[in-house]
This record gives structure tokens, sequence and C-alpha cells, in this order.
């Protein structure tokens, strides 16, 4: 009897670890999705999140959008500068045309951020909108 009693606690132990591990998860709902130039402007007015570029530091001085940190896509550091981010924290990512971008949104997947927003067509279709970039010297 004591060690069916033991089986039986080792079992419901077992099962409450389990299902804690279950709702944790569940509880931790993240977005990470690729996002409208419309969208992304409309979040980005909030002021409630960090806008982050992935271009090349050359390809940043040339153009930016106002209040943009750099994070080089190419740069040998780029996954422990992710990396070293609040997680949770909202983030904003851009670069030129959305291809390192979207490359970008899966690492941060990768990494258990909670909640990005890829801009669909990068920093080019926000010039074509009209909206402000900063320029510098090529």
């Amino acid at each position: 009897m004591k060690k069916l009693r033991f089986i039986l606690f080792i079992y419901c132990v077992i099962i409450s670890a389990c299902n804690d591990k279950i709702d944790n998860k569940a509880s931790q709902k993240r977005i990470l999705i690729r996002i409208s130039l419309e969208k992304f402007k409309q979040k980005l007015d909030t002021n409630k999140f960090i806008l982050i570029d992935v271009k090349t530091k050359k390809e940043h001085e040339k153009e930016y959008i106002p209040g943009s940190r750099l994070i080089d896509f190419y740069g040998n550091d780029f996954k422990s500068n992710l990396n070293s981010l609040d997680k949770k924290k909202k983030y904003l990512i851009y670069c030129h045309k959305g291809a390192r971008s979207s490359l970008a949104l899966r690492l941060m997947n990768m990494l258990e951020f909670k909640e990005v927003y890829e801009l669909k067509g990068g920093i080019s279709s926000w010039k074509s909108a009209g909206f402000k970039v900063v320029t510098g010297e090529s």
C-alpha cells in the first residue's frame, strides 16, 4: 500500500510539473511578424517601441529612419548584439528592402523575443510613402 501511495505521489508531482510548464508557455504570448508600412508607422508613433536598423553601417550613414539604432546584420557580433537586448521590450526592425530584417526577425524568434514587428519593404517603402529619413554623406 505504501508503495502504491508513493507511486501515485510521484505521478502527481510529474503531472503537476508538466502542467506548470505548459501554462507558462501559453501565458508568454509572443508576437513576431512582418507588418505593413501603415501599421509600422502607427506603432512607431506610439513611442512604445525601440527602432532597429539592420542595414550595414555604411548604408545606415547614408540614410535611416529617425530614432533608429543600428545593429549591422553583417557584423560579426550581430547575434550577440541582438541577444544583449531586453527580450521583454517591444521592437520595430527594418533594413533596405526587407530581406535582412526578415532573417533578423527569425533570429529574434529563436532568441525568444516577446514582441517584434518587421517593416514590409524596408526603408525603401518608407521613403516611397514620403516619410522622413535622415540622410548623410555616402
